[in-house]
């Protein structure tokens, strides 16, 4: 599980480095276009951004649909997953995060949750 929880991290960290590269073609294209900005062109430039946040997004749920498929989870595990997310946005404290994850008592490379 926690290489589930460890892939929904670099899920958010990836769309927010796609959102910050999206912003860096736009403010490009706009001084390209001398920052004249035309109903064409926004509409040209907003469907291109929606186009590569709705392919990520597919790919993500393809990905996640496998990795739950053949690890065996239940879907109820991202409800557990989302609460961990929301308290680590609340409380960034790497220290709280580590404590929350235990190792199993004997030996193996498994790690479980508490909550």
């Amino acid at each position: 599980m926690p290489n589930e929880r460890r892939q929904r991290h670099t899920d958010i960290i990836e769309r927010f480095q796609i959102s910050v590269f999206l912003l860096i073609i736009v403010v490009h294209n706009a001084s390209d276009s001398t920052w004249n900005f035309t109903l064409s062109w926004a509409s040209e430039i907003l469907g291109a951004c929606v186009l590569v946040f709705a392919s990520e997004i597919l790919v993500d749920w393809i990905k996640h649909g496998f990795v739950s498929k053949f690890n065996n989870f239940s879907f109820r595990v991202y409800d557990k997953f989302l609460r961990i997310l929301r308290a680590d946005l609340v409380v960034f404290d790497p220290y709280v995060t580590m404590a929350r994850e235990k190792p199993r008592e004997r030996g193996g490379t498994d790690w479980h949750f508490d909550s």
